[in-house]
């Protein structure tokens, strides 16, 4: 799933995400999961 935000803080988090190894079909060798999330409302 695409989702679309801004990190606000814990871009080095952000940044390990990304460079994490992938497949073939740009999936994450390792499960990732966001065990908390924040919505702020400006």
């Amino acid at each position: 799933y695409t989702a679309f935000g801004r990190v606000i803080s814990g871009m080095d988090v952000a940044d390990k995400i990304v460079d994490s190894p992938r497949d073939a079909r740009d999936n994450p060798n390792d499960r990732i999961e966001m065990k908390s999330v924040k919505i702020v409302n400006r």
